[in-house]
């Protein structure tokens, strides 16, 4: 009897473990002979990423269906710039099935997706940048600081007149910033032609789609507060909706990555957004309107 109900118990452990086992992955070496890739696609760079001159190599586990096919993937290593791309560009890739005891397999390995920065389109790129940055710094530092409103101007303006030097193609984001403080600035100092004319510089660089949801809603903020001062409330109104969009589109982007970075950085953003543009909205006598941008600012 003992010899009997032992048997059967092995024989039912033998059963089960026949049945999972086709689902347990098989590890197997970014280098081991098994591995033969039929179908490899190459990733496409992200804007932003390019704009922030991110590069490297992203490291992903991955698993491999029994038909050869990529069915899960996960970030190992890297920038978290890349990891979306690295990972959609894997999911295309396509192996020659494992065969193990004259079956196919699911197989987990580790792989590299590699992106190299182009080539600068103006072969004077690090030359301007290394006269833009502290020239830049000296911008920032002296809005942050709320220098004096012409010096401000001054600063400002210097590092917005390196900026426009970079190639149209590239340094998006610099320029972007660039020309963010010099609107900031110039509006201070009570310059809101000049301040404007950097605005749409700044709406012009994101309007190319080569920014992250925070850098376009500061472009379109700032030209939305020197249109108010002109006394353009519609344009403000219209503009400070795409500023609202793009940061609602940030903090769901980074809360992804880092909530507490969103919920510190961008929220109280967002929240300054909504009570400028319930004031624009009150101007214009759509006190609803208003009233609900207040609430939603409140809920923040």
């Amino acid at each position: 009897m003992q010899t009997f109900v032992l048997s059967f118990a092995l024989l039912t452990l033998a059963i089960f473990h026949g049945r999972s086992a086709p689902n347990t992955p098989v590890a197997l070496d970014a280098g081991s002979p098994d591995l033969h890739i039929i179908k490899q696609t190459t990733p496409l760079y992200p804007p932003i990423a390019k704009a922030a001159h991110v590069s490297g190599q992203v490291k992903l586990q991955v698993e491999i269906g029994v038909d050869g096919r990529i069915t899960n993937t996960k970030a190992l290593t890297g920038s978290a710039m890349l990891f979306s791309a690295a990972q959609d560009c894997v999911k295309q890739w396509v192996y020659e099935p494992v065969i193990r005891n004259g079956k196919s397999v699911v197989v987990s390995t580790t792989v590299l997706v590699s992106f190299e920065l182009p080539a600068p389109a103006n072969p004077n790129d690090e030359q301007i940048a290394s006269r833009f940055f502290p020239l830049q710094q000296a911008c920032t530092k002296a809005v942050s600081s709320n220098a004096d409103p012409a010096k401000q101007s001054e600063a400002c303006k210097q590092a917005a007149d390196a900026a426009q030097t970079f190639s149209s193609q590239e340094r998006f984001i610099e320029r972007r910033s660039a020309f963010v403080y010099a609107s900031t600035a110039m509006r201070r100092n009570k310059q809101l032609k000049e301040s404007l004319d950097y605005a749409n510089k700044a709406v012009s660089v994101i309007e190319q789609g080569h920014d992250d949801g925070s850098g376009s809603s500061a472009a379109y903020s700032v030209r939305a507060q020197v249109e108010a001062q002109l006394g353009d409330l519609t344009g403000a109104s219209s503009d400070i909706v795409r500023a609202e969009k793009f940061e609602r589109a940030a903090i769901a982007e980074m809360g992804k990555l880092n909530g507490d970075f969103a919920k510190n950085q961008y929220i109280p953003v967002l929240k300054g957004l909504l009570n400028f543009h319930a004031q624009i909205l009150t101007a214009q006598g759509k006190t609803d309107e208003a009233q609900a941008a207040l609430a939603e600012a409140s809920k923040l």
